[in-house]
């Protein structure tokens, strides 16, 4: 006959006790950056290569600015357009929602201003020094907390909004003028 021994009772700990020892824990143990990552599935890896690629594309349009420091306005680039269009991609690939977020409406508003021969100018320069610096702090936060919101994301993404409806509101007016006057002569 098999002897089955049953484990020993434990009294079950209380959920405040439980609470309280994860506190406890948390006070005391390093917080692991690459865990952390690895927690929200995301391969740490492909991170520090999205992050890599990242700076690339923003020296892009830190050059960007530059050349409207010297003269606004400035005609969209293709170097401009293409830093966008594959920091965007890069970001949804690399599944950093926050990036791609912010990176979308830029890459959006930058085809639309080129399309229709809009120069960026001052308020558009701004714009973009400012999710310049909303980018720099997405890409300070990957290795802790990459899918955390953007502070301040939304207001800049309404400022994009705003801006290429008036651009573009602007353009139309003008293509309408040179259709009148072509009518006209």
């Amino acid at each position: 006959a098999e002897l089955q021994s049953e484990p020993a009772a434990e009294p079950a700990p209380q959920e405040d006790d439980e609470a309280a020892l994860e506190i406890e824990l948390e006070a005391v143990a390093p917080v692991d950056a690459a865990a952390l990552v690895e927690d929200d599935g995301l391969d740490p890896l492909l991170l520090e290569i999205f992050r890599n690629e990242a700076e690339t594309h923003l020296d892009t349009l830190v050059g960007f600015l530059a050349d409207c420091a010297q003269e606004l306005p400035q005609p969209v680039t293709d170097d401009l357009q293409r830093a966008l269009h594959t920091l965007k991609g890069s970001a949804y690939m690399a599944g950093i929602q926050p990036i791609a977020e912010v990176a979308a409406p830029l890459e959006r508003l930058a085809k639309e201003f080129k399309s229709n021969q809009i120069a960026f100018g001052l308020v558009a320069s701004e714009l973009l020094r400012d999710a310049v610096a909303l980018l720099r702090r997405g890409l300070a936060q990957l290795a802790a907390q990459p899918l955390v919101s953007l502070p301040g994301s939304v207001e800049l993404l309404q400022r994009v909004k705003q801006l290429q409806q008036e651009q573009l509101v602007g353009a139309e007016a003008d293509w309408q003028a040179q259709v009148a006057a072509g009518e006209d002569a």
